[in-house]
């Protein structure tokens, strides 16, 4: 990749450069170094721009939507990929239209309109179904699913499961998308199996990034709500089940230096671990800080649940502030609910 960008920068600017710095943005997004690749998916949009490039300014302006999703950056992505959408619907390129909304739909489901990213995952999902672009169909579950609090069609989630697939990338979403919803239902041994899965399909195939990180955070989910449902009059299996759920929290903060969307939750998860295990000054640490990326990122129904988790360990714990957490959080929620 970096031999190709060397190559095409020795002549003048071309529509080859311009393609070739396009791509360049989200490969550096995976390192990540993403004031880079948002400099260079702006110089691949100038010169597809000055050259009269109609598509190229689609596909540029989508790969930066990309760049800002994995940034962390979500209203400047859902900017980015609307405009990115109404290039590529009028070229016919469809295939980048369905990425560019997944990268809106997701966005939304960061910051928390909910209603927005059902609409958009919907609409997604129904534009790859009917144009036959079993990609877009697949990986936009993991939001619809996430969105819904796993309140998805059951049968939607099976047929595509069903179909074959050779990009470990969308097999790891549709499994995350089934394992929220089961989660949902109560079976948290299932969604465990099904996120080990994922994860594993990922790691084989050495995918490292923003739509398959997540499933590491929901394992920990996962786990600590069966360690909080276990009532066995033995502790051994509830300290065993506990254990696993911090390792996996600890390896979802470890993922936050590539991708930050997700780590309000998995500090969050990390921080109500600590206290189930006795440790309330850690939990303490680890809740403000995730009150502090999510506050950052604009991920409100995060900052939300944080506030709600830190507010009911402080109530057991004695913390001035857990009236006022739950109170805040509580109004939080209901905004996002009515928005």
């Amino acid at each position: 990749h970096l031999r190709g960008l060397t190559l095409a920068e020795r002549f003048a600017p071309s529509l080859e450069l311009a393609l070739v710095y396009a791509e360049h943005a989200p490969a550096m997004s995976l390192v990540p170094m993403f004031n880079r690749a948002v400099r260079y998916a702006e110089k691949s949009l100038k010169i597809r721009s000055d050259l009269g490039d109609q598509w190229g300014q689609g596909q540029s302006l989508h790969y930066h939507g990309i760049v800002l999703y994995a940034a962390s950056r979500f209203r400047e992505c859902i900017e980015k990929c609307r405009k990115a959408i109404r290039i590529l619907e009028r070229t016919g390129d469809y295939w980048q239209v369905h990425i560019a909304r997944y990268q809106i739909a997701a966005s939304y489901y960061h910051l928390g309109d909910f209603k927005a990213a059902i609409r958009e995952a919907q609409l997604n999902h129904r534009s790859g179904t009917e144009l036959g672009d079993e990609l877009a169909s697949g990986i936009i579950l993991d939001v619809w699913s996430r969105a819904t609090g796993g309140a998805i069609p059951k049968q939607l989630i099976q047929r595509e499961r069903t179909k074959p697939r050779h990009d470990p990338q969308c097999k790891t979403q549709v499994l995350f998308a089934e394992a929220v919803r089961l989660l949902a239902t109560g079976d948290e041994s299932s969604a465990v199996e099904m996120l080990k899965q994922a994860v594993s399909i990922a790691e084989s195939a050495g995918v490292k990034n923003a739509y398959t990180l997540p499933c590491l955070t929901w394992l920990a989910t996962a786990l600590r709500t069966q360690a909080e449902k276990q009532i066995s009059w033995l502790p051994t299996r509830r300290r065993r089940l506990l254990r696993r759920a911090v390792k996996a929290a600890q390896r979802a903060v470890r993922a936050g230096r590539y991708c930050a969307n997700d780590l309000p939750r998995a500090l969050r998860e990390l921080g109500v671990l600590r206290a189930m295990q006795g440790r309330p000054r850690a939990a303490r640490r680890l809740l403000n800080r995730s009150l502090e990326v999510a506050e950052k990122c604009g991920e409100r129904f995060e900052f939300a649940q944080t506030l709600l988790a830190r507010g009911r360990i402080g109530r057991e714990t004695g913390w001035k502030t857990a009236a006022a957490d739950m109170a805040e959080a509580d109004s939080i929620l209901r905004e996002l609910n009515t928005a």
